[in-house]
């Protein structure tokens, strides 16, 4: 530890200073070391406390996600379902030969959209 006294950091203060003092734990007092551990203990459930905090933010970020994307791709596939319905009742009206004005109002499709319809 008296490399962290030599070195020349601006940075160097009373922290730093107390750091080289306490670096060797040996020489500490009981009462010293009591109050080290106890810092240490509370350091450490901090950290454990923050991390289960971070992996349920995650998780529960990860679950919405999925959901929102389930409820999207259902969005995506009635409308694709919704639009193969009417491109096949179109085919059928046209292959009996109703107007194209007609099927167009009556699926809302184009009338060129009906057209490229084989």
């Amino acid at each position: 530890m008296e490399t962290i006294v030599k070195l020349p950091w601006p940075e160097k203060n009373p922290v730093f200073q107390r750091l080289a003092e306490i670096s060797d734990l040996g020489s500490l007092s009981r009462e010293e070391r009591m109050k080290y551990d106890e810092a240490i203990r509370k350091y450490r459930d901090t950290l454990c406390v923050m991390q289960s905090q971070l992996d349920e933010g995650i998780q529960i970020g990860r679950d919405e996600g999925i959901q929102i994307g389930r409820d999207q791709g259902i969005q995506i596939g009635i409308e694709k379902g919704r639009q193969q319905t009417l491109a096949s009742v179109a085919r059928n009206m046209k292959a009996q030969h109703v107007p194209l004005d007609v099927i167009a109002s009556s699926t809302g499709l184009s009338i060129q959209e009906i057209e490229n319809l084989s």
